[in-house]
């Protein structure tokens, strides 16, 4: 999974489209948001690979759809049983991570994709996997998957993430340089969430410490057990 999805992120932050960095995606965010403006959309993919923030726009996503009154749901795939239409007519249903979906799970899926084309409810999916690679039960799932919109989206470039780390700061109401978003990049994978973790840990440690948000306390912070661990949790090395 990707490990915008393990790490515990962003301080309870609220993901929102204001809030996300497209990077080179600008074009598929707009495509999402005109896609949950249109009353006759039914089914929408996201589409790229882990770090590119597809659990952020599913909550971006749900967000404003809940704030027309209407009802959502954000289910991992990996859970399994989905919600009847009945519990979530008129809602949105948001599926994260199609390539963890047990095998139990697949004919629930098919079900709710055409209770989405039936105009029952919206159906939004996200997966690190392009479709026709998904490991599927049958085939007939697959055509499904492919009804509908789907969105490609890319990995963030250096740029977008000296932006992404730099907005969050700004967010926490912390001084930030560049030469802090130049030190964290030499050294970490070059995932948002790893980086926005340790952003959030040396905020913490900032402010129990009194201390300035720096290099040497982005240091003190890449040495830690906390840090190290969470690292290791995203399958990634500092």
């Amino acid at each position: 999974m990707a490990a915008q999805s393990q790490l515990p992120l962003e301080g309870g932050r609220k993901p929102r489209f204001a809030n996300y960095e497209p990077g080179p995606n600008a074009a598929v965010v707009a495509a999402l948001r005109d896609w949950l403006a249109d009353p006759g959309a039914d089914l929408c993919l996201l589409q790229g690979p882990p770090g590119c923030g597809k659990t952020h726009l599913l909550q971006a996503a749900g967000a404003q759809w809940a704030a027309g009154g209407r009802p959502w749901r954000l289910q991992p795939a990996l859970l399994g049983s989905l919600p009847a239409v009945e519990t979530l007519r008129g809602g949105l249903l948001c599926v994260d991570d199609l390539p963890a979906l047990p095998a139990t799970a697949a004919l629930e899926l098919a079900r709710a994709i055409d209770a989405a084309r039936e105009g029952r409810w919206r159906l939004l999916l996200a997966s690190a996997t392009p479709v026709d690679a998904l490991d599927l039960p049958f085939e007939d799932l697959r055509s499904r998957l492919q009804w509908g919109t789907r969105l490609n989206l890319k990995p963030l470039d250096e740029a977008a993430l000296r932006r992404l780390l730099a907005q969050r700061a700004r967010e926490l109401g912390v001084r930030w340089t560049e030469r802090s978003s130049e030190y964290l990049l030499r050294r970490l994978p070059r995932e948002p969430g790893v980086l926005l973790h340790c952003l959030e840990l040396a905020y913490r440690a900032a402010v129990s410490q009194r201390r300035q948000l720096a290099p040497p306390l982005l240091a003190q912070v890449l040495g830690s057990p906390e840090f190290a661990a969470a690292v290791e949790q995203a399958g990634a090395e500092p």
